[in-house]
This record gives C-alpha cells, sequence and structure tokens, in this order.
C-alpha cells in the first residue's frame, strides 16, 4: 500500500471485500506497480478476488513504458460502465488511438511481457542493493515496500528527544 509499502494480508483483503459487499460500496484499487513483484508468492489483486464486482480496478502504463505514456486503464463492474465511459466522454479529447494501438500489438506479440519482465529483474537489483544500504546505515530500522512496487518506505525508531530536535530544524 502506497505511501509505506505495506501489503494486505490475504484475510484483510477478503474482510474488505465482504465489507465492500455489505454496505454497498465499491473498492477503488489503483495497481500502478502491481506488475514489479519480487515475491514467489504474490498475493492476488482484489480484483481477482472480487466474485461480486465490488472492485474497480485501475492503472497505467507510465510505470513500464515511461512518464510520457499518458494512458491508463479502468477495468470495472458492468453496472458502472456507461456512467464511466459518458465521464470519460466529457473529461478530455480521448486517448492517444496511435499509443493505443501501439500497445495492443506490443502485448499480442509478446514484447511487451518480456519488456515487464528485464525492468522488473532490474527493479529488483536496485531494490536489494537500496535495502543492503539501508540496513547497513540503519540497522535498527523497519523496511517496509520491500515485496512489490517501485518504493521503499524506512521506519527509523528514534528517541523521543531526538525526533524532537529533527522537527526544529
Amino acid at each position: 500500500q502506497y505511501p509505506l509499502g505495506y501489503t494486505l494480508s490475504l484475510a484483510r483483503r477478503e474482510a474488505l471485500l465482504s465489507w465492500a459487499l455489505r454496505v454497498g460500496t465499491y473498492i477503488i484499487e489503483d495497481d500502478y506497480d502491481a506488475v514489479f513483484t519480487y515475491s514467489d508468492n504474490p498475493l492476488p489483486a482484489l480484483k481477482a478476488m472480487d466474485y461480486h464486482d465490488r472492485v474497480i480496478y485501475t492503472g497505467t502504463f507510465s510505470k513500464t513504458l515511461g512518464p510520457g505514456v499518458r494512458l491508463g486503464y479502468l477495468i470495472c463492474p458492468d453496472a458502472l460502465l456507461p456512467a464511466l465511459q459518458n465521464m470519460k466522454a466529457l473529461s478530455n479529447n480521448g486517448s492517444q488511438w496511435l499509443l493505443q494501438q501501439f500497445l495492443a500489438e506490443l502485448m499480442q506479440n509478446q514484447v511487451f511481457y518480456t519488456h515487464i519482465s528485464k525492468l522488473a529483474c532490474q527493479y529488483a537489483a536496485r531494490q536489494a542493493l537500496l535495502r543492503t544500504g539501508l540496513t547497513t546505515l540503519f540497522s535498527e530500522g523497519e523496511i517496509g515496500g520491500a515485496s512489490a512496487g517501485l518504493h521503499l518506505s524506512l521506519r527509523i525508531p528514534w528517541p523521543a528527544a531526538v525526533v524532537a530536535q529533527l522537527r526544529q530544524r
């Protein structure tokens, strides 16, 4: 979960889905960097566990193809599709059709997935290096976000006096 990088357990995911069903609401799952998973047994997305159509799943290609790629996607319950299509039509002049076509071709030819695999390996190596450095510098710290994503968090249990000094700066 952004920004701290902690992952909801399977039990908490199930509880969240049960709650959404019970109160009749939707959950928006912004899984913008989910393709970068460093665990051997990643937990499924909420949408993959959603048997009652309570999750709106969204993501972007800017993390995999570059920040200049302003193209995202939304997987929503059928009941919401007409309203969301109308909102999309009113909110802009449409997405870049040529970029959409290019991306579809990359996916059909498996080039996109090969690219993601290479990126994931690069980011995993960078993350391991960063974790080693942080552990060396802050041995008492707790690193979060190590199982997936493009960020880490570091929680340092400093004494209250040190925290007070830092706040004054």
